[in-house]
């Protein structure tokens, strides 16, 4: 929680979607991390 970017608060992230590779959807969403310099990651499931 400490690495969390804050945003009024710790902000854990609620940023979700889909995109599209050709005919299927790709599903992702953002995450927090322990990285102090970049403090989220975009993570994708194809």
């Amino acid at each position: 929680m400490k690495f969390a970017p804050v945003a009024g608060g710790y902000f854990l992230g609620d940023y979700d979607g889909l995109d599209t590779r050709g005919t299927s959807f790709l599903p992702f969403f953002v995450k927090t991390n322990s990285n102090t310099t970049n403090r989220t990651d975009v993570v994708a499931q194809p």
